[in-house]
Formats: structure tokens, sequence, C-alpha cells
């Protein structure tokens, strides 16, 4: 997963992480069943529900330390995304004086070693449940683009909390 990519699916509380569900633990391994377009097999979404709801406090903690490091190098998060934004996208109308370029790279420092030990942390969760960090990138993926999948693994992350309950 990129940096740019990591930083603002955490900053923006995407993947889930909406839903305040408890970490749940299950290390049985998963057989990836998949029908000939990729697409996760019930199993496997079963295992992508309890992988979410691991990684969510993992998610979580990211968040606040990439917003710790980039208020800790003296910038605000919103600016050092809006910065991201413009770099990643080629936009050289937007003003950035030398300090502030120096603040941005040092809290992109920080970001990418906090990025590491988290990417790491999860890549070693998800290993425990028998998931690649890939595959949980595909069926992400495919969650965000298909209403009706996103639909399926809201109702069983909402039937999952309500069991904990």
């Amino acid at each position: 997963m990129s940096f740019k990519l990591f930083f603002s699916v955490l900053l923006s509380g995407m993947v889930f992480f909406t839903f305040g569900c408890q970490q749940q633990e299950n290390n049985q391994s998963v057989e990836t069943e998949n029908n000939e377009t990729g697409e996760p097999s019930e199993e496997e979404l079963r295992k992508f529900v309890q992988a979410v709801q691991l990684l969510q406090p993992m998610g979580m903690m990211a968040q606040q330390q990439m917003i710790a490091a980039v208020e800790d190098a003296g910038m605000t998060p919103q600016r050092f995304t809006e910065i991201m934004n413009a770099k990643q996208m080629g936009d050289d109308s937007i003003e950035v004086s030398p300090s502030e370029q120096e603040l941005y790279e040092s809290a992109e420092t920080a970001l990418n070693g906090i990025q590491d030990e988290i990417q790491a942390e999860m890549e070693k969760a998800l290993e425990e449940m028998g998931f690649s960090m890939e595959r949980y990138e595909e069926i992400m993926m495919m969650v965000n683009m298909d209403e009706e999948l996103l639909e399926k693994v809201q109702g069983m992350l909402m039937e999952a909390s309500e069991m904990e309950e």
C-alpha cells in the first residue's frame, strides 16, 4: 500500500473504521475459494469481516500517531494533506514556503516510519488469520467498488458487532 493511499485512508477515516466494531481474535486459516472473477467466497468474506474488526484498533492507533507526527512537525493535518494532494496531482498552484516545505518533509519522514511499523503489524495479524495483505487489499477494493458487496459486508459487520454486545 502506498504511503499516500495509506495516509489518505487513515486520515479520512475510511476502510470501515466507522463501524465501532471491537477486536475479535480468530486465528483459523481461510481457504481462498474464489470464482473465476476473483470475488471472495462467503467464508472468505466472513474472514474479511473478522480481519476488519482485528485491524480497526490498529488503524485508529496509526491515525492518532500520524496526526500527532504531523502536528509535532509543526503542521496541521489539513495543511499536510493539502500539500500532499497537490504534490500527488502535480498541482504547482499551491504556495509552499521553504520553511513549510521543510516541515512537510519532516512530517513525511515521520509518517513513513509509522506506516512501516503499522503495516508490518497489520501484515502479521492478517497472516495469522490466513490472509495476505495483497488479498485483503483486493477484497477491500472489490468491496469499495461494488455497492452490493459493500452492503453485504456492512451487514456482516453490524451483525458481528451486535453479537459482541
